[in-house]
């Protein structure tokens, strides 16, 4: 279960930034989490894990993370402030690390809470 926590938790956050935006990579894992058909306990874990990812991720590398990355990269230009791709991913590399560890701790957490009586 904690595995699958950390596979689909990283996945989801790199996703973002190459699958459109969190919608896209939201709906991808969402597929394969299903198609794995995983026992029910790492089902519920890898979909709290999904949904912490794709919060996490649309605060990512790039703007097209999420549809709010690109409207704040409009609304910026439109003042006539701009920010390049690479100080922004920058930027984000320590929040990011720190957002996806303590997140996806804190959803190992709760399963481990959860699930302490079954053993799982």
């Amino acid at each position: 279960m904690y595995p699958t926590i950390w596979l689909v938790g990283v996945l989801g956050v790199i996703l973002c930034n190459v699958a459109g935006t969190n919608i896209g990579a939201t709906i991808l894992l969402t597929k394969i989490v299903n198609a794995a058909a995983l026992p029910s306990h790492s089902a519920r874990a890898a979909a709290i894990a999904l949904a912490v990812a794709s919060n996490i991720g649309a605060v990512s590398f790039t703007f097209s993370a999420s549809l709010a990355g690109l409207l704040w990269k409009d609304i910026l230009a439109q003042k006539k402030i701009f920010v390049k791709q690479r100080e922004f991913a920058y930027r984000n590399c320590l929040p990011l690390l720190v957002m996806t560890v303590t997140g996806l701790a804190v959803v190992c957490a709760e399963m481990a809470v959860l699930y302490q009586s079954s053993g799982a």
